[in-house]
């Protein structure tokens, strides 16, 4: 039997399962080196590893994060991803509970919309993905009035502008009018309090992270790995670039392999993958620099992220591909509902889509017309539809929400060998 909190005798039912007395606290003193967790990796890339976290790689990260004096006392979280990542856990549970701030906890995606509502919170940490679809449903109800899309770009133009202190007299003239006109409501649905969002565990499109500042919200880009208990940089709220992952947290210090991959170096650096010794050589080197798989670019002490190292395509005219940009270019046709590029090895790209059209010509049109900024062999030449989603329930996503590619290639390898053995849409 399952009794609700408001249900007659819960109350009852629950001291069942209470001690008769409460024991004394004891506060033990633990070697830094104990081991405090053993977190699993998302396994995007494949088989997922056990991160073995100790108290002091915890401790660290935490106090990394303090250090940008972003989060405050009087915060008030809203915690919407699962416990079980390590994003959520040292942002929305240790961090808040390091500095006495308030944390509730969503309901279940489904809920998110009521629970900003009535929680009203100051800062979430987040995906990518949950600002999506806020910003999906934001264009929906612009859709039937070219009068309101007009009034909308405007105030996300000239807002983005003044945020990013590049606005002239007449936009710091206007922004609070067309703020209090246009963004108001839009930002009431997030519970009108909203200070503050940090968005990471996977690549943040600019183009969302633009619209939510010119509106009013600051959002900032942070970067990480479960490895790195997780968070290795953000951006700061007085000098965001949105198209990067910002600088590394205090006490962090990174360089760039031979290769551009990202190396990471701190206290918040793990321990090693539990029962894998092989892995841990190949991820963590003599100087203790964590070895990231990303490919990066350090530019003004910030870093911007240019794709995972095993991601990257090499396609058979020797062109060399990393697919997350132009994913995000095709994204913003709202056609495409979930999209993954494919091209690793062949002479052409295309794509594996979730949307609810069955024209292929149609669907290689519109994927290429967003996608005029880059070289012209980056065109889809097929599409592979499909009105499945990809969920994390289906196995097609991580917790948050970044495609399991490997998965994925695999669940529609049938089709996409069809579909490279046909023609090219032209």
């Amino acid at each position: 039997m399952v009794l609700k909190p408001d249900d007659p005798g819960a109350a009852n039912a629950a001291e069942k399962f209470r001690p008769p007395a409460a024991g004394e606290v004891e506060v033990q003193d633990l070697p830094e080196t104990a081991l405090a967790t053993i977190c699993f990796t998302s396994g995007t890339a494949g088989r997922p590893k056990g991160v073995m976290l100790s108290h002091g790689n915890i401790v660290a990260n935490v106090t990394q994060c303090q250090g940008v004096k972003m989060a405050r006392e009087t915060d008030q979280f809203l915690s919407i991803l699962p416990l079980s990542h390590m994003f959520e856990r040292t942002g929305g549970y240790y961090l808040p509970l390091s500095l006495g701030a308030k944390v509730a906890f969503c309901r279940g995606i489904p809920q998110v919309a009521e629970d900003l509502a009535s929680q009203r919170p100051t800062i979430i940490f987040a995906v990518p993905r949950i600002f999506d679809r806020f910003y999906q449903r934001i264009e929906q109800a612009l859709s039937d009035s070219a009068a309101k899309k007009a009034l909308f770009d405007m105030c996300v133009a000239r807002g983005y502008r003044v945020a990013m202190k590049q606005g002239s007299v007449v936009d710091s003239m206007l922004v609070p009018l067309l703020r209090r006109i246009v963004a108001g409501p839009i930002l009431a649905r997030l519970g009108g309090n909203m200070r503050l969002a940090i968005v990471g565990g996977a690549a943040l499109d600019p183009v969302l992270a633009q619209t939510f500042i010119g509106l009013g919200l600051t959002m900032l880009q942070g970067y990480g790995m479960t490895e790195a208990s997780p968070v290795i940089s953000v951006n700061r709220d007085d000098d965001n670039v949105p198209e990067s992952v910002g600088p590394p947290l205090p006490g962090i210090e990174v360089k760039l392999a031979d290769n551009g991959e990202l190396c990471a170096r701190g206290g918040n650096v793990m321990l090693g993958y539990w029962r894998n010794e092989e892995a841990t050589r190949a991820a963590i080197d003599p100087d203790r620099y964590l070895h990231t798989g990303d490919l990066a670019e350090i530019k003004d002490g910030k870093i911007f992220i240019r794709g995972r190292a095993k991601d990257i395509f090499v396609m058979s005219n020797g062109e060399k591909l990393p697919p997350q940009d132009v994913e995000f270019a095709i994204l913003h046709d709202p056609t495409f509902e979930q999209v993954m590029l494919l091209g690793d090895g062949e002479p052409y790209v295309a794509l594996l889509a979730v949307t609810q059209e069955k024209d292929e010509r149609e669907l290689v049109r519109r994927a290429n017309a967003q996608l005029k900024a880059f070289p012209r062999w980056v065109r889809v030449r097929h599409v592979i539809a499909t009105n499945e989603q990809w969920t994390v329930d289906n196995g097609l996503l991580t917790p948050t929400l970044k495609l399991k590619r490997p998965i994925l290639f695999k669940r529609y390898a049938d089709r996409i060998a069809a579909a490279y053995k046909e023609p090219p849409v032209e």
